[in-house]
């Protein structure tokens, strides 16, 4: 399972933070035609963990 989050932002030079851009861990900001993606979680199902998928 993956955790992810589109967010539109024009002036990509601008600095922001990672509280910023998940909204405070809400992802109310989420933009599903926005410029951007960022990743906040990968998680496996334990049956499958120790098997290499992530490599």
């Amino acid at each position: 399972m993956i955790v992810s989050l589109h967010a539109e932002y024009a002036d990509h030079t601008s600095i922001h933070t990672w509280e910023k851009i998940r909204a405070d861990g809400m992802f109310t900001n989420h933009d599903l035609y926005g410029d951007s993606l960022y990743r906040d979680d990968i998680s496996t199902h334990p049956k499958y963990r120790d098997e290499g998928i992530g490599q």
